[in-house]
């Protein structure tokens, strides 16, 4: 009896096992694919939102080593007037952050540039020059041509003993070129300062003194001019012309 029950419990019981065996491994598919869907999608999200990290980490990257270069070579400082002959940059530097430097432009709006920038540009520090330069052409007269050496040696020692010029940086001046209008001579010479405002007095001064020279040596500076050779012929076809004009004109009085 033990073993009629037994044998009749056992059939039921693999038919429900296989049944649930069937059961699973139908629905197995359909799990997988939302699963992996899901593991898609999220792989998806982690690669566009990685690539926007990185972007933004490299830029933020970029900026800070940029900061550093400026703060180890010190191509300029706080205060220094900058410029650069590659981007429209040009003022005093106000400020230098890890990110960005914020230089004053000289009509006084603030400039933010960020640091990765002065990585790859060309950037001029005027505010470290030793000298200013004066490069200025005067024009004599053709009538003041046998004056032209003497004008040229007074100017140049005027120059060389000028309390505000550095007579040890290169000092030239000397008769230049033959213009359509004027005996041209140059002077080539550095201020002792390099301060703006003064180096325009300094410079202001040289240039009056040298007219003054000129004025001593009763020359002067040449105006544009333009000299016009007229042959008789052409003055008695003009005095034909007038005289048949004024004839016309009495007629018709």
């Amino acid at each position: 009896m033990f073993w009629e029950q037994k044998t009749e419990t056992k059939p039921p019981f693999k038919l429900s096992r296989s049944r649930s065996l069937v059961l699973y491994g139908d629905g197995w598919p359909d799990y997988h694919a939302g699963v992996w869907a899901q593991l898609s999608g999220l792989l998806t999200f982690g690669g566009v939102g990685g690539l926007i990290v990185g972007l933004a980490a490299k830029d933020l990257l970029s900026n800070f080593f940029g900061g550093m270069m400026i703060y180890f070579d010190r191509p300029f400082k706080v205060g220094d007037w900058i410029r650069s002959p590659d981007r429209q940059i040009e003022g005093t530097v106000e400020r230098i952050g890890w990110r960005m430097t914020i230089i004053r432009t000289f009509d006084k709006r603030p400039l933010y540039v960020p640091n990765s920038v002065f990585s790859n540009i060309v950037v001029e520090n005027p505010s470290r020059m030793l000298n200013r330069r004066i490069n200025e052409t005067f024009g004599l007269r053709y009538q003041d041509a046998n004056k032209l050496a003497l004008i040229v040696d007074d100017v140049k020692t005027m120059l060389e003993t000028h309390p505000d010029i550095d007579a040890k940086q290169t000092l030239i001046v000397n008769f230049d070129k033959f213009g359509p209008s004027t005996l041209n001579f140059f002077i080539y010479t550095f201020t002792k300062t390099v301060n703006w405002v003064r180096y325009h007095e300094v410079k202001q001064d040289v240039l009056l003194q040298v007219l003054a020279i000129i004025h001593k040596h009763n020359a002067d500076i040449a105006f544009p001019t333009q000299t016009l050779k007229i042959e008789a012929q052409d003055i008695n076809d003009s005095q034909g012309v007038m005289n048949s004009a004024l004839r016309l004109i009495e007629a018709h009085r």
